[in-house]
């Protein structure tokens, strides 16, 4: 049997550092902002890793939009 091969999971970034370039794209997304929220179980998991790093910058969407667990997803970013 093969040896399984390592993975390597990057450290979370410390609180204070924010996404390089981040503050810039942010005065220059045209506005309203959108986030769109695929539906299905695995996109409903992958979703989390983008919207927390869109977390560590000041990017906030000003609605978001959102289909079975992209739906669920939104709801809780929503109420926070």
């Amino acid at each position: 049997m093969a040896n399984a091969p390592d993975i390597h999971v990057p450290p979370a970034r410390p609180s204070g550092i924010q996404a390089l370039g981040a503050l810039e794209l942010a005065h220059r997304l045209p506005k309203p902002i959108f986030f769109a929220l695929a539906g299905g179980g695995s996109h409903g998991a992958v979703q989390w890793g983008s919207l927390q790093a869109l977390a560590e910058t000041d990017i906030t969407p000003d609605a978001l939009v959102g289909s079975s667990a992209g739906a669920l997803t939104g709801s809780v970013i929503a109420e926070d």
